[in-house]
């Protein structure tokens, strides 16, 4: 690069209106980290040459990567225009649109990208997220299968097809699908409890706990693992023992509202009213959200002692504990 940057300005001596020089030496700039200069110079070939569609495909791509996602999605646009065939356009205008959260826009773009290149692993993984991120979860979980079928080493795509699959409340494929991805990144610590959390919602809860204590073996700090080990244990009856882990997550994280709600389950189960009224009382006043967290958890198994009344357990839990 170092050798071509004077090549490219003696052209320029020569012609300053050399429009692939302009476009090139700005490409150049852009990879040694000039990139307002880069922008300059490209805008400056579209201006000697306004046809050629990778001029303003590039131009797009920089701006995208310097965050200016308004003047990238009209680069693009005018790509797009200048060269209907060119799949490139409409994809990474798609980014723009998606950063500027115009929804509607990416997705059309993506649709008409997907129009040029209908087994592009990314566009369609581009699209499942979208739809996802939409709450159109059955939509991107076809997209997402599709990219497993063209690209099995698409770890992302399955990653997200898990996570689109428990969100549906398909427990049982979403624990099969993140054994797959763990086949590909066997070290992922996350992973290993997005699968376990899996288990525990389809019933097995007896893998999950192996599962989990074997995580922790290896991560003997790590909360999260904790917490979801708590869950199992609660979900297998192993209530003392669920008890224990949740006490350890607030020990490390004080303010753990869902371990509260789930330690105050269990104290629940085990008559200790008081108690679990005090600590539902401290998750809801670290945030009001938590309260349907809370009912649904209080309603699990009778108890005898408050009125099923909402408004009135509501004022209950915002007086309960210290």
């Amino acid at each position: 690069m170092a050798a071509a940057e004077p090549l490219y300005r003696d052209v320029l001596a020569a012609n300053p209106k050399h429009a692939d020089a302009l476009h090139m030496l700005g490409l150049l700039h852009y990879q040694t980290g000039r990139a307002s200069e880069a922008i300059d110079l490209i805008r400056d070939a579209i201006g000697n040459n306004p046809d050629t569609a990778w001029y303003h495909s590039n131009l797009g791509r920089i701006l995208n990567e310097t965050k200016r996602f308004d003047e990238a999605v009209d680069a693009y646009g005018q790509a797009a225009l200048l060269d209907p065939g060119l799949a490139e356009a409409p994809a990474n205008q798609a980014i723009a649109l998606e950063a500027l959260e115009r929804w509607d826009e990416a997705e059309a773009a993506l649709g008409r990208a997907l129009e040029l290149a209908p087994d592009n692993p990314d566009l369609l993984f581009g699209l499942g997220k979208i739809l996802a991120s939409r709450k159109r979860f059955d939509e991107a979980i076809d997209r997402f299968r599709r990219v497993a079928a063209l690209a099995p080493d698409h770890s992302e795509a399955r990653r997200n097809l898990g996570l689109a699959l428990s969100l549906v409340g398909d427990f049982e494929a979403a624990a099969t699908v993140y054994a797959e991805v763990l086949s590909l990144e066997p070290g992922d610590i996350e992973l290993q409890i997005d699968r376990d959390i899996a288990l525990i919602r389809s019933g097995r809860h007896k893998e999950a706990i192996a599962g989990l204590e074997a995580t922790l073996l290896g991560q003997p700090e790590h909360v999260r693992a904790h917490y979801s080990l708590g869950l199992a244990l609660k979900n297998d009856y192993r209530i003392a023992d669920a008890r224990d882990r949740f006490e350890m997550v607030l020990r490390r994280q004080p303010n753990h509202a869902f371990a509260m709600i789930e330690l105050g389950g269990c104290l629940q189960r085990e008559k200790n009213i008081d108690g679990a009224m005090a600590l539902y009382g401290r998750a809801f006043r670290l945030n009001s959200n938590h309260f349907a967290s809370i009912i649904k958890t209080m309603t699990a198994i009778p108890y005898g002692r408050f009125s099923a009344d909402f408004e009135q357990m509501r004022r209950r839990l915002q007086s309960a504990g210290a």
